[in-house]
């Protein structure tokens, strides 16, 4: 299964778990599935999701910008 922002946000226990873990706005989450998570994100997400670094790096945005 091909890793993408929307399985991320899905794995940190959806778009509301993911806004209060993180601290993002829905604006954030928004812009994260047109361009991709942003690098200084990725420690804290494979820090809950269980996922690598490397994983969660290559994540593809869920939609073309």
């Amino acid at each position: 299964m091909e890793l993408t922002t929307e399985t991320i946000i899905e794995r940190l226990g959806g778009k509301d778990a993911a806004k209060t873990f993180l601290q993002v706005s829905d604006w954030a989450l928004f812009k994260w599935h047109k361009s991709g998570i942003p690098p200084r994100r990725w420690k804290s997400i494979s820090d809950k999701t269980g996922l690598s670094l490397d994983e969660v790096s290559q994540a593809r945005p869920s939609r073309a910008a």
